[in-house]
């Protein structure tokens, strides 16, 4: 049976699984190694469309795989137990069949399951094959949960022109920002980070492209001018501060949505643009976030005016 390989981001190494077999990975987390044409429905995939990193490498006969979360029993599958041994799993009661309860005084199915689908599967029992290959004793260590974090290095200064590149950065792609978009940070000075293929200075959005899944490109330099570069390095430096979250801005801003209690006792949504209306409604009080504070605001009006009546 052919082998297939998957390069391990915060491993940095190759480690070679078969069609089927599942491993746990550094994570905690249990895949399996696939046959699939696409990246679709890929656990290491890393962008919205398929697959163009080199994450997966066929075999010799460059047949395609991907690695999928594990998170229900399949017949078929494969698993190396700490012994070296490969054992696939079926279907059917291990009390009738030959299994790794009887394989390895120190392995039992129930070992296997809970390593594998962290609980007991009743329905199904795991066959020894004739694979063998010695395995390590240690088991994967877990990833550290480093704080975001990009470096810039300056190459040259011509004139205006500042020529630098990424030289350390965390996170990428879907794990780039803790913001809306994950791909993307937004600083409080308007420029933005966004991590997609490669690193690129756009000028006309005020984008700084950061290292993405074209990781061959990852040392490609970039050109910006002086001024651009100290804004640049200011959203770096945010993004840095905040782990990728950013600074909390003053609410509401321009654009931001609000609600107050208006004629006969309505709830109205407005849109904040620092108007005269807005202005008056934030300073008299009648302005909240959401429609469940406006209307707990005009429970406690109406109660109030109830008791107003009841002294009158």
């Amino acid at each position: 049976m052919k082998q297939y390989s998957i390069h391990c981001e915060w491993e940095h190494k190759m480690n070679e699984y078969k069609i089927n077999e599942i491993f746990i990975h550094t994570d905690g987390k249990a895949y399996q190694c696939v046959e699939g044409e696409t990246c679709e429905g890929c656990a290491f995939r890393c962008t919205g469309n398929d697959c163009v990193g080199p994450y997966c490498d066929g075999g010799s006969d460059g047949r395609p795989v991907k690695f999928i979360a594990v998170t229900e029993p399949v017949e078929g599958m494969l698993y190396r137990a700490k012994n070296g041994r490969m054992y696939r799993l079926a279907e059917g009661s291990h009390w009738d069949h030959w299994c790794a309860c009887d394989d390895d005084p120190e392995r039992s199915c129930a070992e296997l399951d809970m390593a594998v689908f962290g609980g007991r599967g009743t329905r199904w029992y795991w066959a020894p094959t004739i694979d063998y290959a010695p395995a390590s004793d240690e088991s994967p260590k877990p990833v550290e949960s480093l704080n975001r974090h990009i470096e810039l290095s300056v190459v040259r200064v011509e004139n205006d022109k500042v020529t630098f590149k990424i030289v350390e950065q965390t996170h990428r792609c879907d794990e780039f920002s803790q913001q809306g978009y994950s791909s993307v940070f937004k600083s409080a000075n308007g420029f933005q980070l966004k991590s997609c293929a490669d690193p690129e200075w756009n000028s006309k959005t005020s984008t700084l492209h950061c290292r993405g899944f074209e990781r061959n490109n990852d040392n490609f330099e970039i050109v910006c001018s002086a001024i651009e570069f100290v804004r640049i390095s200011e959203a770096v430096a945010e993004y840095n501060s905040t782990d990728g979250r950013g600074y909390e801005k003053p609410w509401p801003q321009a654009g931001d949505k609000y609600f107050c209690i208006v004629t006969l006792g309505r709830i109205e949504r407005f849109t904040f643009y620092g108007n005269e209306f807005g202005r008056k409604m934030q300073a008299f009080g009648n302005f909240f976030r959401t429609k469940e504070e406006a209307e707990a605001a005009l429970e406690r009006v109406k109660q109030a005016l109830k008791e107003k009546a009841k002294i009158e």
